[in-house]
């Protein structure tokens, strides 16, 4: 096969390994591939060059080019390996793929010149190399930022699962509510398997969220296509609210058991009724405000007495669902802003 020939690959296989799941991975990615491929294929080049010996029945210097890619990778492991304690924890996430490109690029001319292709081939081999990975990495690039593209700086990810968590709120609520239409088991249970639907489902997710966040915002140093950082911090505070609101369950599965608290919550002359249809609508989108806030307050726990024959023990689990209900209402309004306002795409 001709040298020519044998290279038409490249550019494929470097299309497909340039590419990531963000717009900003990939950019990203395919710059610093760019990087090493260019300088491991000039330092592959020069590597056969200086050895060249038409003593050694390869025509090449089989020591000197040990001698040559020793050096030359060591010094790039060097140089991906983050300083201090992370060196320990391997190569670095942040800008690696330049030095391991650049490991791998020099291997490959060198190796290919001096088994198959000898000196003659040297030229031919490397050109066809650098040529064949720079378009198919130019290919990944152009397609990355053609519209459709998945950026991985965009909030929107988060946004998703905010409003889902909007939806399973309201969901448990309504089973709740609904909750006299069905034995106190099978509500409980229900309200528990739903649950457990809506938290696998939102882990998951979060857990693609991160990933594209962790994708698009390698290689911090390139002044363009960067990643809000406050869109990090959102991440962690969506992680909590998925288990915050998951409680919402987990306490109404007790309402449920406790006849006390139950009749009070179905009770749609109550306080606490009112209290938890206000926070329905609110977080439903429809802000309805249903509470006179001079007539209405949240029950209160009292730790010596009972009040109006429900224990101390139904009012402090009535206590904690409205404050809970209260809580996500606040966070997740928070985290609406704090979304909203995250930059991303070109203008980051």
């Amino acid at each position: 096969l001709s040298v020519s020939l044998l290279n038409t690959g490249w550019a494929i296989v470097s299309f497909c390994f340039a590419t990531t799941q963000t717009t900003e991975g990939t950019v990203k990615k395919g710059i610093l591939r760019m990087a090493g491929t260019t300088a491991g294929a000039g330092a592959g080049w020069l590597a056969l060059v200086a050895c060249e010996d038409s003593t050694y029945e390869t025509q090449y210097n089989p020591y000197g080019l040990l001698a040559w890619l020793t050096i030359t990778t060591a010094l790039a492991t060097y140089f991906s390996t983050e300083r201090g304690l992370m060196a320990r924890l391997g190569l670095s996430t942040d800008y690696m793929f330049g030095p391991i490109y650049f490991v791998i690029t020099e291997v490959i001319v060198v190796m290919y010149v001096f088994l198959y292709y000898g000196p003659e081939g040297r030229d031919e081999v490397t050109v066809n190399r650098l040529i064949g990975n720079l378009v198919g990495i130019g290919l990944a690039l152009v397609l990355a930022i053609l519209p459709l593209g998945h950026w991985g700086g965009d909030p929107q990810h988060c946004q998703q699962i905010v409003t889902e968590l909007r939806q399973a709120i309201s969901d448990y609520i309504g089973l709740l509510l609904d909750a006299k239409s069905g034995a106190p088991k099978e509500v409980a249970e229900e309200l528990i398997a739903l649950r457990n639907q809506h938290l696998n489902r939102h882990l998951q997710l979060h857990e693609l969220a991160k990933d594209f966040y962790d994708d698009a915002a390698r290689f911090s140093a390139f002044p363009m296509f960067q990643v809000d950082p406050n869109l990090k911090l959102q991440l962690a505070l969506v992680a909590r609210e998925i288990t915050v609101a998951s409680f919402v369950a987990t306490i109404g599965s007790r309402i449920v058991h406790d006849p006390m608290c139950q009749n009070i919550i179905l009770d749609k002359n109550s306080k606490e009724y009112s209290q938890i249809k206000t926070f329905l609508s609110k977080i439903q989108g429809n802000p309805i405000d249903l509470i006179d806030p001079s007539n209405h307050q949240a029950s209160k726990c009292n730790a010596d007495e009972e009040a109006d024959g429900v224990s101390k023990e139904s009012q402090c689990l009535l206590e904690l669902f409205l404050r809970l209900l209260q809580m996500l209402e606040n966070r997740l309004g928070s985290l609406d802003k704090n979304l909203d306002s995250t930059k991303w795409g070109f203008r980051s």
